[in-house]
């Protein structure tokens, strides 16, 4: 894979969080539909401009995982992009490979609880 695709493939994930579908975000993000759907079939690179619109969007996307894929796609209050390390290699001292699973899991429990809050989405067990 590509880098350009597996931003493409982030940035879906991110606009399926953030709005309830490509048009609205295009419309919200205030780029056109064609450039965006450009964007979204990598066959055009994320410019400065549109990243700056997306990180200033209200429910605080995260450009650090759009980008390199570090973090989760929205960030937590309080949480900055500022300062991005290398994550720890499992094997070093520190965290393991199970609490990283775990705080992960958790995170998309939480995600999830918020998608269902929102209206038109099912509230089935999962």
């Amino acid at each position: 894979m590509t880098e350009r695709y597996e931003i493409a493939t982030r940035l879906k994930t991110l606009i399926f969080l953030l709005a309830p579908n490509v048009k609205a975000f295009s419309v919200e993000m205030g780029v056109s539909n064609s450039y965006l759907s450009q964007i979204l079939k990598s066959e055009r690179d994320v410019s400065g401009m549109v990243l700056r619109k997306i990180a200033q969007h209200r429910r605080r996307p995260n450009i650090n995982w759009l980008l390199l894929g570090v973090g989760t796609p929205l960030l937590e209050t309080g949480e900055s992009t500022a300062g991005v390390a290398e994550p720890r290699s499992p094997y070093s001292a520190g965290e393991g490979v199970l609490e990283n699973l775990l705080r992960r899991v958790q995170q998309l429990e939480k995600e999830l609880a918020e998608l269902k809050s929102l209206p038109g989405i099912a509230k089935g067990d999962g």
